[in-house]
């Protein structure tokens, strides 16, 4: 159930406002420079809280989420 939940979350994350994005959505900030320094920014922040807990539903996919908003 936490997998299913969690799997959602990030699902739905992309269409979302995030206040380190300037209140744009993921998707938003994939199209311009500022937001993809913004996006770059956030998924650092994200690996450099990764605590290597691989059964953490909740752990963010940083290659899948990446590869969502066509960033390298």
């Amino acid at each position: 159930m936490m997998k299913a939940i969690a799997q959602q979350h990030w699902d739905s994350w992309f269409d979302l406002p995030v206040p380190a994005l300037n209140d744009m959505t993921p998707r938003e900030a994939s199209k311009t420079s500022e937001g993809r320094d913004l996006l770059e920014s956030l998924l650092l922040y994200y690996e450099s809280r990764d605590d290597d807990s691989s059964d953490d539903p909740f752990k963010p996919n940083i290659p899948a989420l990446r590869r969502e908003l066509s960033l390298k």
